[in-house]
């Protein structure tokens, strides 16, 4: 069950299928607003332990999902 950060995203794009919105613009995970302006979506863990459940996936514009790993923002 150890997978990495492509892993991961990868088995999240073929558990769930293709990313299609922002919930950081909907719900605001994040400590920061979406800017609304990428148009590029994908899944991010929200724990950032990597793990392979459902529960822990949430959908993230490309801008977004970039943002949180360079800070390290923990989407919980």
């Amino acid at each position: 069950d150890s997978v990495g950060y492509f892993g991961l995203h990868t088995w999240g794009q073929r558990t769930l299928g293709k990313a299609k919105k922002c919930q950081n613009k909907i719900e605001k995970f994040l400590p920061f607003l979406c800017s609304g302006k990428s148009f590029k979506f994908d899944w991010a863990n929200k724990s950032r332990n990597y793990k392979r459940e459902v529960s822990d996936l949430v959908e993230l514009c490309h801008s977004c999902h970039l943002k949180s790993d360079k800070r390290k923002v923990s989407l919980l």
